[in-house]
């Protein structure tokens, strides 16, 4: 094997970032770090500080590279925390959609609710994958309330309703049903938001994409967007570059702002106000054209 990498104690650790030019203003404190935070998480959150050889642009510290993995970290909790429950509203949406349309299990032929576009042996490859996987999450879930009292009452029903099967499907599973519906389906989803069917997608993709990143620990803060997600005229008055992690924070916000006219992001408000300090930080490292109008799209109420 030709692999360069090999174990290196705590202390040997610290001094390859010292070596790189890193300054560390308390040894002891930095290796405690170390032992609980890997040396390549503290490099990842590094890499923004380093020149184009790899070395730390002047006056980097440890402490402040650690400081930017809690400032991450924090950022990472609040948009779990959104995100769960834009997922909740967005899987009793299609659910109640699809329940009052088409009846509990009406969901079951997807000829009556999927795009005509189509075909229909693929909407029925369709249908019999994902009646399959209902199956094997009603055996998964076997011992959960949801699935286990509807199995009880219904005992010669061989899958779950619409509303309970919203209960067990994953938010990629929620996605894809909709990306199955009928323009007309859709249409009546994205309304209920005041988004059109194109921005929805793109908004709920965006959404997904920053959340699968969250709940694997991987570093937001710093993020680049491949695709860039639409943006509305608040969102354009606010932001410079729509590739940053910024273009999906105000997506949640205008979700939740959506969900809930009333929530408080008191501690998304503080998190960023600590991430950003300067304004000048907001524009160069965060693409923010107007740091004051952030904040105030932050605070104020829908």
């Amino acid at each position: 094997m030709s692999c360069t990498e090999f174990h290196l104690t705590y202390h040997e650790q610290l001094e390859k970032f010292i070596n790189r030019g890193m300054l560390v203003k308390n040894r002891d404190k930095a290796i405690e770090r170390l032992r609980h935070i890997s040396y390549y998480k503290i490099k990842q959150f590094s890499i923004f500080f380093m020149d184009d050889n790899g070395i730390y642009k002047p006056n980097t510290s440890f402490e402040a590279v650690v400081q930017n993995f809690y400032f991450d970290k924090n950022l990472r909790m609040e948009f779990l925390k959104c995100s769960e429950k834009i997922e909740l509203s967005i899987k009793n949406k299609i659910a109640y959609l699809l329940g009052a349309k088409y009846g509990a299990f009406g969901y079951l032929n997807f000829h009556s609710w999927c795009d005509r576009n189509i075909s229909k042996d693929k909407v029925q490859e369709e249908e019999n994958r994902f009646k399959k996987k209902i199956q094997n999450k009603m055996k998964i879930f076997s011992d959960n309330s949801i699935v286990k009292d509807f199995v009880a009452n219904n005992p010669n029903e061989p899958y779950l309703s619409i509303w309970r099967l919203s209960e067990v499907i994953t938010f990629g599973e929620a996605l894809y049903i909709f990306d199955m519906m009928s323009q007309k389906n859709k249409i009546s989803i994205a309304r209920t938001y005041n988004l059109k069917v194109d921005e929805f997608i793109s908004y709920i993709n965006n959404i997904k994409l920053v959340r699968n990143l969250c709940a694997h620990n991987m570093a937001i803060i710093n993020l680049k967007l491949k695709t860039i997600p639409k943006m509305n005229k608040d969102f354009l008055t606010i932001l410079e570059k729509s590739n940053k992690i910024f273009s999906s924070i105000l997506i949640m916000i205008y979700f939740i702002k959506e969900i809930n006219p009333r929530y408080n992001f008191k501690n998304l408000y503080h998190t960023i106000c600590q991430l950003i300090k300067r304004e000048e930080v907001a524009k160069k490292r965060y693409g923010i054209k107007n740091y004051k109008l952030l904040k105030k799209y932050i605070k104020n109420k829908k």
